[in-house]
């Protein structure tokens, strides 16, 4: 009884030894009756097939040297399950929204010192495309109001 209860505790310490192990290599074969085998040991005779195997924390990619989809692989890269993937795209969206929003807020602000600046004044200056400061006449400067205003109500709060 004592001997089988230290067989079954020494049983229990290997497993749990080993299950942290974790092989990065799986040997494929084909043997002569056409069963193919699977082994993370390389067998005794024959030619196999080596897999690679990679632990990249959020799921395991699977590599089979020579196929397509090797050649094509960045090892830095691991393949996404489908949720990653679903994830990966909604903080995609999200990133570009934000930018969006980020580009829309700096085109309101821009709108807004515009009007405060010009629609005040009489006399506007500007740098025109010669580099040269002139002075926008009054139809210049309520047609860039108006646009001003427009944008602000279309896209501003």
């Amino acid at each position: 009884m004592g001997r089988a209860i230290l067989m079954m505790a020494f049983a229990s310490c290997l497993l749990t030894a080993s299950a942290g192990a974790f092989a990065t290599e799986i040997y494929t074969w084909t043997d002569e009756d056409g069963v193919t085998h699977f082994s993370d040991r390389r067998p005794e005779s024959g030619d196999p097939q080596v897999i690679e195997i990679t632990d990249h924390s959020g799921g395991v990619r699977y590599s089979v040297p020579g196929t397509p989809d090797a050649a094509a692989a960045d090892p830095g890269d691991p393949e996404l399950t489908p949720a990653q993937q679903r994830r990966k795209e909604l903080d995609d969206a999200r990133v570009a929204q934000r930018e969006q929003r980020q580009r829309n807020e700096r085109m309101c602000q821009q709108h807004r010192e515009r009007l405060a600046r010009i629609e005040p004044a009489r006399r506007v200056t500007y740098v025109d495309e010669n580099g040269q400061e002139a002075r926008m006449d009054d139809d210049q400067r309520v047609a860039a109001i108006e646009e001003s205003q427009n944008y602000l109500d279309e896209n501003c709060q």
